[in-house]
Order: structure tokens, then C-alpha cells, then sequence
């Protein structure tokens, strides 16, 4: 996920140079659970390199399949 908005990023930097923050909405799959430090720890280095805000919202566990 993270090299996948990396790519984005480089792609689309150009014509997106307002942004100074992204807000991301997670699903609690496994590749991205907030207990997942190897995800954080991407996450957080390509936020600096990119010289981004990046804000990770995370639904608790089956936050999903809970609404009716």
C-alpha cells in the first residue's frame, strides 16, 4: 500500500501541489491494522520524504460489517 501511494504520489505531485495532507481511512484489513508496525513505520518515512501529513483513521475490528 505505501510503494502503491508513493507511485501516486511521483505521478501526480505536479498538478497536486496544494496538498500538504492526506487523510486515509483504513479498513482494518491485515495489511494495514493499526498493530501492524511494519506499516506505520513505511508509513511514517515516506510521510517525511514526501514532506506530507499523513493521517491514518482506523475503524475498531468488523467497524464494517457492524453497519446496518
Amino acid at each position: 500500500m505505501v510503494d502503491c501511494l508513493a507511485a501516486w504520489w511521483t505521478d501526480n505531485q505536479p498538478s497536486d501541489r496544494h496538498l500538504h495532507e492526506w487523510v486515509i481511512d483504513l479498513d482494518g484489513g491485515p495489511a494495514n491494522r493499526a498493530d501492524r508496525t511494519q506499516f506505520i513505520k513505511r508509513i511514517v518515512e515516506r510521510s517525511h520524504t514526501m514532506g506530507l501529513t499523513i493521517r491514518l483513521l482506523d475503524d475498531p475490528p468488523d467497524y464494517s460489517q457492524d453497519k446496518s
